[in-house]
């Protein structure tokens, strides 16, 4: 679970520091339109937050059959013996 959440935290991050540069040029490149941005931020995180527990559900699947033992050594080695 901890490890299911540090990658969720990890894609939160990364998409938070975009959404912040992405706000910032464009309050330079039309600062005029300053009314809008407190609402395109919201929806701007709301996507990172959206974005960022799509992409870690492939981890979370992963963990959850490597602690069921699903997969196999075998498997997680790529080896044939």
């Amino acid at each position: 679970m901890s490890r299911d959440v540090q990658v969720f935290g990890l894609y939160l991050s990364t998409y938070i520091i975009v959404i912040i540069s992405i706000d910032r040029c464009m309050a330079i490149l039309d600062p005029i339109s300053k009314n809008r941005g407190p609402h395109r931020v919201k929806v701007m995180i709301g996507i990172a937050w959206i974005l960022s527990a799509v992409f870690s559900m492939p981890q979370v699947r992963t963990t959850g059959h490597l602690a069921r033992g699903i997969v196999s050594d075998s498997k997680l080695n790529n080896r044939d013996e």
